[in-house]
């Protein structure tokens, strides 16, 4: 089985759950998660947001939809979800990467590396963070 066939059937479970709990955000979040690695960006933002709006304290669903829009190349969006993901938890150490990631996009290298080195701090592990830092530096 496929990595998007794997995908798809857990979408049919979260469907499912969802359908019979209808404000457990965490079926929602898992489910952004299932769209978002099938590139279904506007699934995967609207059930972050859902699950945003039954629990707003959830940071890693601010985190993830940052990260989407970064990708989708909506930068101030992307730092606003990550800058509310920090301020309900100023440990997630991937909402300064996503957040370093949309700087280095508007070219604004010195915010990007901030974020990056904190990210690293907080997660020492974690080789993107040292990767895209080493970017930011060179541009």
């Amino acid at each position: 089985m496929t990595d998007s066939e794997k995908y798809q059937k857990a979408l049919e479970y979260l469907d499912k759950l969802i359908e019979l709990f209808p404000d457990d955000w965490k079926y929602y979040f898992n489910r952004g998660n299932a769209y978002d690695n099938l590139e279904n960006y506007d699934a995967a933002i609207a059930d972050f947001t859902k699950a945003i709006k039954i629990n707003p304290n959830y940071s890693k669903a601010y985190t993830n939809r940052g990260g989407i829009y970064v990708d989708l190349k909506k930068y101030d969006m992307a730092i606003a979800d990550c800058t509310k993901a920090i301020k309900i938890n100023p440990n997630d150490y991937f909402a300064y990467f996503n957040r370093g990631n949309a700087y280095a996009n508007l070219e604004n290298y010195d915010l990007a590396i901030v974020e990056y080195t904190k990210s690293i701090e907080l997660n020492p592990d974690f080789p993107l963070a040292y990767q895209n830092r080493e970017r930011a530096y060179k541009d």
